[in-house]
């Protein structure tokens, strides 16, 4: 995430989570807060859930460390606007 930013990315688009719903606000929420902050439970458990299920049609196990949550979390440390 930080070569992105070093290379003038400063945008993360999430397809999977669509503006609509109330994930755009959490975002921004969450983006707004200062770092090290907790993510706000509907994001992460909403997060979580497309990463789950992603990986069941997949058919591979979950991957705790390279997953929604952890994109959103390093777009957030890398200063990314995070649009859904």
């Amino acid at each position: 995430m930080q070569n992105l930013k070093a290379n003038g990315y400063g945008t993360l688009f999430l397809e999977h989570v669509f503006y609509e719903t109330t994930m755009q606000e959490s975002c921004d929420r969450y983006h707004a807060v200062n770092a090290g902050s907790e993510m706000p439970r509907d994001l992460s458990c909403y997060l979580e859930y497309l990463g789950k299920r992603q990986s069941e049609s997949n058919r591979r196990e979950y991957d705790k460390d390279y997953n929604f949550v952890e994109l959103v979390r390093s777009a957030k440390e890398a200063v990314f606007c995070i649009i859904t």
